[in-house]
């Protein structure tokens, strides 16, 4: 991707969520001493390590905007990027060290390390959210709630407007990604029922999914089907109804004129 043109987007008022290596090696795959990526570099990057076994992040009840408060710990697997923070960041929460003993009744936590598992800084006009680990990939992998708790936090905090701009009432393994183009929005559904343990399957088509967008849209089509949908106005929000959805569609949603 075009480094410059995201720190500029940053810069200029722009908000980034960033995780473990962003821009960390160059398109070779070779390592770099700093972040490629400008904005990124209130974080050095030092030593990369991974947890195989049992590691946690701690942080104070309601670091996080919307963070359960009965949670102080989140489970940690796979790469971690030790980093020093400078240039008026903040660190935020901590890890523990990995738990060699996996056995639930024999494990406790013995080591908490000085490496953060979140730095906020600050870019120009923007914002900017370095986690130096994966914990989008672990939700990927594993869904576990306080892993989503912990990144819509994250987002929450940097960036209070991009949440809730769609929401949907399909099962979890239904996958939605919103774009914005000149005068429509394209929303991207994808249906990963047919995904697991290492296979894919063709998936259980799911009928109708409820999805609601903010702003005011005059038109709606599902594109794979060239179907028009119907639109609900409901609050200065735009309700509509994907009729069947089997691998994956794509739903445009035409802006009202002004």
């Amino acid at each position: 991707f075009d480094e410059r043109a995201l720190d500029s987007y940053v810069g200029e008022g722009g908000a980034l969520l960033a995780t473990l290596s962003t821009s960390l090696f160059d398109e070779n795959g070779v390592r770099r001493s700093e972040f490629g990526l400008r904005c990124l570099r209130a974080a050095t990057p030092l030593e990369l390590s991974r947890a195989d076994m049992n590691a946690y992040l701690r942080f104070d009840a309601n670091l996080l905007p919307g963070f359960p408060p009965d949670i102080d710990v989140v489970p940690v697997h796979g790469d971690i990027l030790e980093v020093r923070v400078s240039g008026g960041a903040s660190a935020a929460m901590s890890m523990t060290g990995p738990e060699p003993d996996c056995i639930p009744e024999d494990a406790y936590i013995r080591e908490w390390t000085e490496q953060p598992g979140l730095v906020s800084s600050a870019y120009g006009d923007g914002r900017v959210a370095y986690l130096p680990w994966a914990p989008d990939r672990m939700y990927h992998e594993a869904r576990q709630p306080a892993l989503e708790a912990l990144l819509m936090g994250a987002l929450t905090g940097l960036s209070p407007d991009a949440v809730g701009l769609v929401e949907i009432d399909a099962p979890p393994f239904v996958e939605i990604a919103a774009y914005r183009q000149a005068g429509r929005l394209l929303l991207h559904l994808v249906n990963a029922g047919g995904c697991w343990d290492g296979h894919f399957d063709d998936p259980v088509p799911v009928q109708g999914i409820r999805v609601c967008v903010d702003g005011v849209f005059r038109r709606a089509t599902a594109l794979g089907g060239s179907v028009g949908l119907e639109i609900v106005r409901e609050n200065g929000r735009s309700v509509l109804e994907v009729p069947e959805l089997a691998l994956y569609e794509v739903v445009s949603l035409e802006a009202d004129r002004a």
